[in-house]
């Protein structure tokens, strides 16, 4: 609320490990090992990884003692402070200068401390005991057992699954003060409780309920409340002994916020006047989200729109230091959102994001699924603990008022799933925690936001897909063909689509980055998820059961003797699933309101499932991803017996009106018919079109009457805007994906600067097949697409590390291509 010094701010931390069978007191228990510089915010793994351990990353540091410190002065009028201490990690005791303040035992609870006064030179000490030495007391047994976790006691500590899982990829667990710690001089004037509002409501209002309990303010103060340029002045009463300014401010004729996809983001601030000064209380946004579930639907509104979810689970891009340097958080939430991603998930198993995260989820106009941070074992019933989670969660909720980035807030993952594989009745398979703590806080701190118990979930059984939301896995671990997408009958898939997408090889300097601590010759398969250590198969082997699949190859042979195109063919599978799998679910009258990938970004180097690699660049997948995702898109499904479907979707608040025009190719290179219908697509809305009504006469486009070969075997469908500019294009390949090896298609591509933008074109005399671009450092502005005969394409180029980097060179690479075109640079 002010500009006060930090006296920790420039502090010197150290850090270190101690051995965990000595007692005494703080003098006597101090690390016998020399201290190491520490980064606070941060963790013991980040530390020793920074500090040059090749193998900091390969560490249980669950078994040991590690011991965080900082020493600053203090001035001779320092007066009282607040030691704030954001979250520890994860058994912790405190002590400053020798006095102990604290016994944490919650990694996601903040502390706040009043220290009366402090020394000229004072030591802060961080204790964090060993989590191996807790996990081993005797505790009753759980309803269920997980083979997800290392320790199933692990149920009894809140604490992250992160690094304590049993499947891959593995990280380190976090040890240390993970977020921020402070110490400020205690305000004499300002408030120690917040509770806010921000309603929109049918008519157009946007309404703030503002609560505050003061300090330093007396009963009948007159304040100013302000959200924006609206302004009203409130009197303080006073209230169960304690000074409330409560107020309600109406801003007439207010323009909602919506996810990205629908609409503009505005943000308003909240201020109030204490004592002469301006403090800002929050910044909101008015909307209104709701979930429809008539007949089995888990289907978002917001605004009273429908909205289809599309997004990923959000996974730390830093999993062993947890923290990210703001321009980094920044770079990857918005390639989430320029990849039309227009929500994401915070699942179970990892931690709660910092308020930096949820600033820039509101200001990119991307919603919020908040999970507990649960996941896979049964929270016991323990009265303590319990205690202890609703301290947590009542500190993330009041953390998420007033945000409109906020959708739904779910009670875990993989939790009544669980108990139901293993045979449970369903009313043995929740918890106390997710049907009676936690949706009472919600209804509390976050009233009108929808709850889930769990994932899957919300649904006559866990393991069902067709109500509620699921895992849905069937294209993917289970080996279906896309078929199965339209039979499973999804109505929202929480997790899908986990396959080992290859990312480009690491330059030099960062391999540097990401590999250290890894071990001298880290091992890329370890980036490859495999969901416990009992399981024999891992992504890598679904997806090179599907390449077999779709390609006709055989993988093993193809690795060996053509490593390079196993790696094309790798991305492309994945490429094909995603835009068949998620095309089919963002269709009109598909049923399904939502699909969230498995993983946003890869934990480590190697064929990760993240649809960014573990440097942040964009995979084949985001590209994918990206395409059929588009608030406009043209996406087509092979209906057999019934043809070929178009279908056009808007989310847009206007209408679209345009050109839908069809293409026929035959043998990959001449143009045998084309038809066009002028269309006008609904604002929020969708239209379908059987392919075969706009052409002259029959052609069987899926290829399921098998007349010889296909009459057509590329397929093209574009909606043109009123200039004829090409607004979202597919295609439809009915011999599939499976074409030979073309000498030379033509393909060529060149760069072209303009002052600090630059440009490549790609032009191909032949159909080119999921054209790919390899242009070290540099992400293209769309890449793994087809190039039909005779067509070029203008892409942008820009930096993938966001900063400066040489100019760019590399090839231009296709499928059915023999050759791979190297990048010429245009005279001029």
């Amino acid at each position: 609320m002010s500009g006060a010094r930090d006296l920790l701010r420039d502090a010197a931390w150290t850090c270190a490990p101690c051995r965990a069978d000595r007692r005494g007191d703080v003098a006597d228990l101090r690390p016998d090992r020399a201290w190491v510089p520490a980064t606070v915010p941060g963790t013991a793994a980040g530390a020793l990884t920074d500090h040059g351990d090749d193998v900091a990353l390969l560490r249980d540091y669950d078994r040991d003692e590690w011991w965080f410190r900082c020493r600053f002065a203090a001035p001779a009028d320092a007066g009282e402070h607040v030691l704030h201490l954001g979250g520890l990690a994860t058994l912790a005791d405190v002590w400053l200068n020798g006095q102990h303040l604290l016994r944490s035992e919650n990694m996601f609870v903040a502390h706040d401390v009043v220290v009366p006064d402090l020394e000229a030179d004072n030591e802060l000490l961080l204790r964090f005991s060993p989590l191996g030495d807790a996990l081993a007391a005797r505790r009753p047994r759980p309803r269920w057992r997980t083979v997800r976790v290392a320790e199933q006691d692990l149920r009894w500590v809140r604490t992250t699954l992160l690094g304590r899982t049993t499947g891959r990829p593995a990280t380190t667990a976090p040890v240390g003060p993970w977020r921020p710690v402070s110490l400020l001089p205690r305000t004499r004037m300002g408030w120690r409780r917040r509770h806010l509002r921000a309603d929109l409501t049918e008519d157009g209002r946007g309404v703030l309920d503002l609560d505050l309990v003061l300090e330093g303010v007396a009963p009948g103060t007159q304040v100013e409340v302000s959200v924006g340029a609206i302004s009203r002045t409130v009197t303080v009463r006073q209230h169960d002994g304690a000074s409330r300014l409560q107020a309600e401010v109406t801003v007439p004729d207010v323009e909602p916020w919506w996810p990205h996809t629908h609409g503009d983001q505005p943000l308003h601030d909240v201020h109030v006047v204490l004592g002469g000064t301006r403090h800002r209380v929050a910044r909101v946004g008015f909307r209104r989200v709701e979930v429809d579930r008539t007949d089995g639907a888990f289907a978002l509104r917001v605004n009273g729109v429908p909205v289809f979810a599309r997004g990923t689970s959000w996974m730390p891009p830093d999993p062993d230091r947890l923290v990210l340097d703001p321009a980094r958080l920044r770079r990857t939430l918005e390639l989430l959102r320029d990849g039309n991603h227009n929500l994401v998930r915070v699942p179970g198993n990892t931690v709660y994001e910092s308020p930096a995260f949820l600033d820039l989820l509101d200001e990119l106009g991307l919603m919020l699924w908040q999970d507990a941070m649960v996941a896979f074992v049964d929270l016991p019933d323990d009265p303590d603990l319990l205690d202890s989670a609703t301290t947590e969660l009542g500190q993330v909720l009041a953390g998420l008022q007033g945000r409109p980035c906020v959708a739904v807030v779910c009670g875990g993952a993989d939790t009544e799933e669980q108990g139901a594989y293993q045979g449970l009745p369903l009313e043995e398979c929740s918890t106390a925690f997710s049907t009676v703590t936690l949706p009472r806080l919600v209804e509390e701190l976050l009233p009108g936001v929808p709850y889930l118990r769990s994932t899957p979930g919300d649904s006559r059984l866990p393991t069902a897909a067709d109500q509620g939301v699921c895992h849905y896995f069937g294209v993917g671990p289970y080996l279906h063909r896309t078929s199965d997408v339209r039979r499973a009958g999804v109505r929202f898939a929480a997790e899908c689509l986990p396959f080992a997408v290859p990312a480009a090889p690491l330059r030099p300097g960062e391999a540097a980055r990401w590999q250290r601590g890894l071990g001298p010759a880290p091992d890329p398969r370890h980036a490859v998820h495999r969901d416990s250590a009992q399981v024999l198969w891992d992504v890598e082997d679904t997806r090179d059961h599907y390449t077999a699949e779709l390609f006709g190859v055989d993988v093993l042979r193809l690795r060996q003797e053509q490593p390079e195109r196993a790696e094309l063919l790798f991305a492309a599978t994945a490429v094909e699933l995603f835009e068949a799998t998620l095309g089919e679910w963002r269709r009109p009258g598909s049923g399904c309101a939502g699909a969230l990938t498995f993983y946003g970004h890869d934990l480590r180097p190697g064929p990760g499932t993240g649809l960014l690699d573990v440097a942040g660049r964009p995979k084949a997948t985001w590209h994918a991803v990206r395409r059929t995702m588009a608030p406009v898109a043209v996406l087509l499904t092979d209906e057999g017996f019934s043809g070929l479907s178009a279908h056009v979707v808007n989310d847009t608040a206007r209408a679209v009106s345009g050109e839908v025009r069809v293409e026929l190719y035959a043998r990959g290179e001449t143009l045998v018919e084309s038809a066009g219908r002028d269309v006008e697509v609904p604002a929020r809305g969708g239209l379908g079109l059987a392919v075969a009504d706009l052409l002259a006469s029959f052609r069987d486009l899926t290829w399921v009457h098998r007349f010889g070969e296909p009459a057509a075997d590329v397929v093209a469908v574009t909606l043109l805007d009123h200039r004829g500019r090409p607004m979202s294009q597919a295609v439809h390949l009915p011999g599939g994906p499976r074409r030979p090896v073309e000498p030379d298609l033509g393909l060529a591509g060149s760069l072209e600067q303009d002052g600090e933008t630059w440009r490549m074109h790609v032009r191909t005399d032949r159909f080119a097949q999921r054209v790919s671009l390899h242009v070290p450092g540099w992400t293209p502005s769309d890449d793994w697409f087809h190039l039909l005969p005779g067509a070029g394409r203008t892409l942008t180029l820009r930096s993938a590390s966001g900063g400066p980097v040489r100019p760019p060179h590399g090839r231009v690479l296709a499928l059915n291509s023999a050759r791979s075109p190297v990048l010429h640079r245009d005279p001029g």
